[in-house]
């Protein structure tokens, strides 16, 4: 994307369970705990890598920031390409 004019452009996929801005944080911490130990299955592991996953859990946190920084990102290229809606 350097030779398009955008130098700082990248790509990435993000998989995440969402759940509404109201939830509780003990439900929050519950599924991210359970949702870990789920993804540290080796079969499961495994099965995800298979598709092409870098399989990582962490906290709710992460999945936020890279989110946001999807965004701003993604702001930035519909603006420098003048991306409308139709």
């Amino acid at each position: 994307m350097a030779s398009a004019g955008l130098p700082d452009y990248r790509v990435t996929a993000v998989t995440g369970l969402f759940v509404p801005a109201k939830t509780p944080a003990a439900v929050v911490a519950r599924l991210n705990r359970e949702i870990g130990q789920v993804l540290n299955r080796p079969a499961v592991k495994e099965s995800l890598e298979k598709l092409g996953f870098d399989v990582a859990g962490g906290p709710p946190e992460v999945l936020t920031s890279a989110v946001r920084s999807d965004i701003a990102i993604m702001g930035k290229l519909i603006k420098a390409l003048d991306i409308r809606d139709e």
